[in-house]
């Protein structure tokens, strides 16, 4: 059914309008700060140790302020759509490949339906790479060594009962305890490295930043503040859409005092001996794997909600009736199959989430908003100024038309924004990409056996803790565990 198809809005439909009471603005706030916190939490230290203090801080502080402006520029193209469309101030399933499809047309929309799939993708091969790693060092501590290669499939085999069901309906009650559980793991991190802090201060190190790892760092930043793809859902949810604004501006701000301030703190105690994941530099055993806890229980309930809508893209490719069916477990079998190999691929989840962060969330952050938001601005001024305008609802802007119809100072912002996007994502990625095929990175699990490590999946990679100074080899007076070195 193309786009020139007029949607009748039925009584019925204008009854469960009436009847849908929506989300306050201060709850869709913590469906966004439940959402985008937690592996963020653990990766933007390394960030900061990658770059430098102040221009980490600037990476990353300039990643939150586009990210809010795009956000609210989402918001402003999803008030116009359900202005111009009465259906979507109704329901939808996918809001943001459907404003892609107003915007730009069919291709568009299934080219963002793409990207989308492969994002979420992606943070699902991220949120089982943290997730294993911080189970395989849980069981470490109760002397059952296992080993990250074996803890992989092993947790996998776990979630994939859960892969198989719907995804909720109401899950604010998820939300609001990914959110507690971040909380109280940053007051655990914050008094971990403050008692680190007499050791580890006298002998920190810094290495000299890198323009490498200044964009890999930009990619960290925009993984850790991109979840633009489910704003217009949240914003379809409230009681008062209009009031959009206030739920970016204070979600972000929640997010920045919960980032920031643990981020420096963790940089200036333990400089470059930082790892991937900051609570491995932590020296006290019990609030380290209290940390590592919180954490694993934050990506081990996300990752059911990520690897949702890519299931479901794939089987409305493949015709999978909308309920539990044969198709449905091969499908989503073989998805979460794909999901465990590319994590057995690339176990070091650091340089695959820069990957992610500087390729798809760049394009979903801070290219697509903007450019969207252009689009639909222009072509509804366009609509405007026609005699009937039942018969041009479908009107989709020019290139000329935006130039003419957008306000200058919005015009040159925008496409600031985008030309942002396009190379810093285009750097990341290629910066990703190196890092991956470079010697940095982990053996793949898979080849471990054949490349003379035949105990890799016994032994306890991820027991201990990266020790301070350069070497990691300064220990805390009460430490008495492993020194990690890679």
């Amino acid at each position: 059914m193309g786009l020139n198809h007029v949607y009748v809005v039925t009584q019925e439909d204008r009854q469960h309008d009436a009847e849908t009471k929506g989300i306050h603005w201060v709850l869709a706030s913590t469906f966004i700060v439940g959402t985008m916190v937690g592996a963020g939490l653990v990766v933007l230290p390394k960030a900061l140790s990658d770059t430098g203090l102040i221009t980490g801080l600037i990476v990353l502080l300039g990643g939150a302020v586009f990210s809010v402006y795009t956000g609210n520029l989402l918001g402003e193209n999803w008030l116009m759509m359900r202005k111009r469309w009465r259906k979507f101030a109704l329901h939808c399933h996918d809001p943001y490949p459907e404003m892609a499809t107003r915007a730009l047309g069919k291709r568009a929309g299934i080219f963002v339906r793409l990207v989308l799939c492969i994002s979420q993708f992606g943070v699902a091969v991220v949120f089982l790479i943290l997730a294993s790693m911080n189970i395989s060092s849980l069981l470490e501590m109760a002397k059952i060594h296992i080993g990250f290669c074996m803890s992989l499939p092993a947790i996998s085999l776990f979630l994939w009962p859960l892969v198989m069901l719907e995804s909720p309906k109401d899950f604010w009650q998820a939300a609001v305890c990914a959110a507690l559980c971040t909380m109280c793991a940053i007051g655990l991190l914050f008094y971990g490295i403050a008692i680190d802090r007499p050791t580890c201060g006298p002998v920190i190190a810094y290495k000299d930043p890198e323009i490498m790892g200044i964009f890999l760092s930009f990619g960290t930043a925009l993984f850790a503040f991109g979840g633009h793809s489910c704003f217009p859902t949240f914003q379809n949810d409230m009681k008062n859409p209009k009031q959009f604004s206030r739920v970016i501006i204070t979600a972000y701000l929640v997010i920045i005092l919960m980032y920031v301030p643990v981020s420096v703190f963790a940089f200036l105690t333990y400089g470059n001996s930082l790892s991937d994941d900051a609570s491995k530099s932590i020296q006290s055993e019990w609030i380290r794997h209290g940390v590592t806890l919180l954490i694993t229980l934050h990506v081990t309930a996300a990752l059911v909600i990520v690897i949702a809508p890519v299931s479901h893209s794939f089987e409305k490719l493949c015709n999978v009736p909308n309920r539990f069916c044969a198709r449905r477990l091969i499908v989503r079998s073989l998805l979460w199959a794909a999901v465990l190999f590319m994590a057995l691929s690339v176990p070091k989840f650091g340089v695959f989430l820069d990957l992610v962060g500087g390729s798809t969330m760049a394009l979903l952050s801070l290219v697509f908003p903007p450019l969207f938001n252009m689009f639909l601005g222009a072509a509804e001024k366009k609509r405007q100024m026609t005699d009937d305008r039942e018969e041009n609802e479908t009107i989709i802007a020019s290139v000329y038309d935006v130039l003419q119809c957008t306000p200058k100072h919005k015009l040159l912002l925008n496409t600031i924004c985008i030309c942002i996007g396009v190379l810093s994502g285009v750097a990341a990625t290629t910066s990703a990409l190196r890092s991956i095929f470079s010697l940095d990175v982990a053996t793949p699990c898979y080849m471990r056996p054949f490349i003379h490590l035949p105990d890799s999946y016994s032994t306890p990679v991820f027991s201990g803790a990266f020790c301070c100074g350069e070497s990691r080899s300064i220990r805390a007076p009460f430490f008495n565990g492993t020194c990690l070195k890679h």
